[in-house]
């Protein structure tokens, strides 16, 4: 499709089942079918037709288990009140869990075992597959479980049940954001069905990515798991106000617990209205936390947002058929110059100085944002590819290859971020 005239009415990948980056592939492949749109100069849709293309499954073994929801649902009426007709009745959470390669290999009955890495992330729910956090994992030098929790969004439609009447049911627009929660003991019954028995564990690492945030904090709140041998809370984009008790409670009882928090966009963190910069930010400037500043339109920022959103072009102009097929010669060539300069995926440190603090040195293969950008090649084509980002925004929109048409301005900054970044603090 030719993104400046076209556009997709759907993602031209399934979020649940395909894999997005060429490492996370099976050689299983299905077509995905979407109806392609002409656009006039004002952007009204015109003549269409159906276009099929290439999906490629995860390769990567999934599995799924489903529990009530350990935390109240916020369901909101049309009108936007709090539900009270459904004030006590619940849904199911459902957490995707993945093994790590290490995890894999671990002989349940065999003497000696490390334990095993729980990393819990709390998210929408297709970070497994959409942004490759399997991959990111995968080859951890520690045997890791990670457990995806699917957070809610306003647009789901929830299967709600009457605990005091098993039978009865409703299928409900969500109308609101609220927590999903893990507990220790489907914590431990993942395990177990994994494993064929309970095997020794960890609770290590807590992250939240998007609405994900509203989980980890009532989580940790209401006290669900414990936090004993906790590393790490990882805030991808997420650093809210209503956060402050929850990160102090984690810190309080295990003071070696280190809290990172990516900051990159004005609506996924909390800042004084109007005043929405990195330096106002609500619960910045704590010495025991590590930020990372990736906010939008600045020089990082802007270095993030060029080798991040390059990638997702690689993968939709790579495919056969390939998604994005047209595209200006200009903007061919400013992507073809940055593309030949890019680290592979995951060998990119966000902050060279707050991997040093939290992890103690730089991996053998990788280099830090900074220095990527601090050559001159590297800032030249990476400048020269952001000038282009108004085309760059239509493919990702238009194309809907982050599986959503990522508008307004900003969303694709937030979405982006663990495709790249996933991988420094989730191992």
């Amino acid at each position: 499709m030719d993104p400046l005239r076209q556009e997709l009415d759907r993602s031209p990948r399934a979020l649940d089942e395909d894999a997005f980056f060429t490492e996370d592939r099976s050689t299983t492949t299905t077509a995905r079918v979407a109806f392609q749109f002409d656009l006039d100069a004002k952007g009204t849709r015109g003549a269409s037709r159906s276009v099929a293309f290439s999906g490629f499954l995860n390769k990567h073994n999934i599995f799924t288990m489903t529990r009530v929801n350990p935390l109240p649902h916020a369901r909101r009426t049309d009108a936007g009140a709090i539900d009270k007709s459904i004030a006590k009745w619940q849904h199911e959470a459902t957490y995707k869990c993945f093994l790590s390669k290490a995890a894999r290999g671990i002989n349940p009955n065999g003497p000696n075992q490390q334990a095993l890495r729980i990393v819990v992330l709390f998210g929408v729910g297709s970070e497994l597959f959409r942004h490759g956090i399997c991959g990111a994992v995968e080859d951890s030098s520690r045997p890791t479980l990670l457990i995806d929790v699917r957070g809610i969004e306003p647009q789901h439609i929830i299967k709600f049940h009457n605990p005091d009447s098993p039978k009865d049911s409703k299928e409900l627009a969500a109308n609101n954001r609220w927590g999903v929660g893990i507990t220790e003991t489907s914590i431990q019954m993942i395990v177990a069905s994994l494993y064929g028995r309970l095997i020794r564990y960890e609770i290590s690492i807590c992250a939240a990515f998007s609405t994900g945030y509203l989980g980890l904090q009532d989580s940790i709140s209401k006290r669900l798991f414990p936090l004993d041998n906790l590393e790490r809370v990882v805030l991808f984009d997420c650093l809210y106000g209503s956060l402050k008790g929850a990160l102090e409670r984690v810190q309080a009882i295990k003071g070696s617990a280190q809290i990172v928090a990516y900051i990159v966009t004005p609506g996924g963190n909390s800042f004084p209205k109007g005043e929405e910069r990195f330096e106002t930010l609500t619960l910045g400037k704590n010495p025991r936390w590590h930020y990372i500043n990736l906010y939008i339109g600045t020089p990082m920022g802007i270095q993030y947002h060029a080798i991040a959103s390059a990638r997702l072009i690689a993968e939709a102009v790579s495919t056969s058929p390939p998604i994005l097929d047209s595209l200006p010669a200009d903007y061919l060539k400013a992507f073809a110059d940055l593309s030949a300069r890019l680290p592979a995926r995951g060998q990119v440190v966000s902050s060279e100085s707050i991997f040093l603090k939290v992890k103690g040195a730089l991996p053998s293969s990788a280099q830090s944002l900074e220095k990527f950008s601090s050559v001159a090649g590297n800032k030249t084509a990476t400048g020269n590819f952001y000038k282009q980002v108004s085309v760059t925004r239509k493919c990702i929109t238009r194309a809907q290859l982050l599986g959503w048409n990522a508008l307004p301005l900003g969303e694709e900054w937030h979405d982006m971020l663990l495709i790249e970044f996933a991988w420094e603090y989730l191992i």
